[in-house]
Parts: structure tokens; C-alpha cells; sequence
């Protein structure tokens, strides 16, 4: 049968502010028995809103954009990079961070 199916929603609590890794390979629900993976399973990086709360003071503000802009374009290998900067943790501090940033900005603790 061809088409677009939901076949599972996974949902879990946050229990604590930071990134955590969300790896959905290793779950044998999402495969066929004889191992082949079905169609689409996304993994990576779980952040929660206050992930981008990169100084720490409780607020996500311009602060933290400046933290960010600090260390814009940069990866583990240069002399600004922040691990903290890289809010989605996939290696680069890019749009992508600056944009998840955006959409907590104003959030407190």
C-alpha cells in the first residue's frame, strides 16, 4: 500500500534543562523482523527551550544572541566555538541555532 502513514508518535517528558541525543535507529519497533528499516526514521538532537539560555541567566534575550554571534560559522576545531552556541548539536554554530534561539527568545525559566 503506497502513501504517507503516521506508524508511531513517540513522546517523552523533559525532566531537566539541555540537549540530549535522540537516536531512533536502535529501536527494533521501527523495523521489519528481518531488520530492514522502514521508510523514514529521523534521529539526532533534542533540545529543550531553555537549551538556549547560553549564559545561564535564566532568560533567553540578547545576551544569549550575542553569545551566538560570537561564535557564528564556527565548529569544534575553531578558536570561538561554543558547544553551548551549537543549540541543535550537529557540529556548527549556523542559521539553524540562531533560528532555534529566535523561537525561545523572551522564555525564562
Amino acid at each position: 500500500m503506497l502513501g504517507n502513514y503516521t506508524v508511531a508518535v513517540v513522546t517523552f517528558r523533559v525532566v531537566d534543562v539541555g540537549k540530549c541525543q535522540l537516536d531512533l535507529h536502535a529501536c527494533q519497533a521501527f523495523a521489519r523482523p528481518n531488520g530492514i528499516l522502514l521508510h523514514n526514521v529521523f534521529s539526532g538532537v533534542f533540545a529543550n527551550i531553555m537549551s538556549a539560555d547560553l549564559n545561564g541567566n535564566g532568560v533567553v534575550d540578547l545576551y544569549d544572541a550575542l553569545v551566538l554571534a560570537r561564535s557564528f560559522g564556527a565548529r569544534p576545531e575553531n578558536w570561538n566555538w561554543s558547544e553551548d552556541a551549537d543549540i541543535n548539536g550537529y557540529g556548527i554554530v549556523d542559521v539553524y541555532d540562531a533560528i532555534a534561539l529566535c523561537r525561545c527568545f523572551g522564555h525564562t525559566r
